[in-house]
């Protein structure tokens, strides 16, 4: 695409979004070239326009040039560390406390055949019935000892953990994922239930993937969203089967929804009085040189 005042560039970011320019051009007989400035961003498309017509402030300065820089993942070792720093305190004297009281329910209900255990879920922990099939197989090959029946909650935290990280590097930068990961590895409640032969830490590991999943939807394009609504569709299914007490994740996500749109729309409302001003100011400075 060519301007009238010459040829502009269309840079890509990372995510796709398009980075397209508006005709260049000034006031009549100023003969000054005005900065680029970032004029608006298309929600439906993620385009960002350059709009030469006003001086470019600081921040649309910033905008403009993070648009076309890629994703940054950060170095490999901090995409590592906070799954294997959890997985480390999580497995540190997994064997040392003995059974208590929820895990033994969790140990009588897995030992039975699998048709008792079906027929027991008809009356009693239903909540639990996804986690105890899951674990029927596990205790029926490896036993029932503490390690094998507490290693899929340590999992599970070590997964949490890495979301965590990966929400955090999404949303702000590497070493904020870093930092959001290390902290959750050294809550005691990560701990606690990463040793627990219970579901509470697979539920809350698949809360925070089905939260990364509603975070990708934001910021995907229009041409990638299904595959990302696909995915968080399956991750709360999955939710609700492993404790139906999960789903209520969904209100509060319901009102990030709300937020994020809010937001999107106050953006709308204050670039529409932004031009509106602009073009106030352009009628008065053109019949002031009249």
């Amino acid at each position: 695409m060519t301007s009238p005042g010459g040829p502009s560039a269309a840079g890509h970011t990372a995510a796709g979004d398009a980075v397209t320019t508006a005709p260049d051009g000034g006031p009549a007989g100023t003969g000054e070239h005005m900065a680029s400035a970032v004029n608006s961003t298309d929600s439906a498309t993620g385009q960002i326009t350059i709009d030469h017509d006003r001086p470019a402030t600081t921040s649309e300065r910033e905008i403009a040039v993070a648009a076309r820089q890629p994703y940054d993942a950060g170095p490999i070792w901090a995409l590592l560390l906070p799954p294997l720093a959890t997985l480390a305190l999580a497995l540190w004297n997994i064997t040392t406390p003995s059974f208590w009281r929820d895990e033994a329910a969790t140990i009588a209900a897995v030992k039975r055949p699998f048709g008792d255990l079906l027929s027991m879920l008809g009356n009693v922990d239903a909540v639990h019935a996804a986690y105890y099939i899951m674990m029927w197989p596990l205790a029926q090959l490896f036993g029932t000892g503490e390690l094998v029946l507490r290693l899929p909650s340590a999992l599970a935290a070590a997964i949490t953990a890495a979301f965590v990280a990966a929400i955090g590097r999404r949303l702000v930068s590497p070493w904020v994922g870093l930092a959001a990961g290390l902290l959750f590895a050294i809550l005691p409640v990560a701990t606690r239930y990463g040793q627990e032969v219970r579901s509470y830490a697979m539920v809350v590991g698949v809360a925070t993937v089905a939260s990364y999943l509603l975070m990708r939807v934001f910021s995907a394009q229009p041409d990638g969203r299904r595959r990302w609504l696909a995915g968080y569709g399956a991750s709360l299914a999955a939710l609700g089967i492993l404790n139906i007490f999960g789903l209520l994740l969904i209100p509060a996500h319901a009102v990030t929804v709300a937020l994020h749109f809010r937001r999107l729309r106050g953006s709308k409302d204050a670039r529409r009085l932004a031009d509106r001003g602009r073009r106030g100011r352009d009628r008065d400075r053109a019949g002031f040189e009249f």
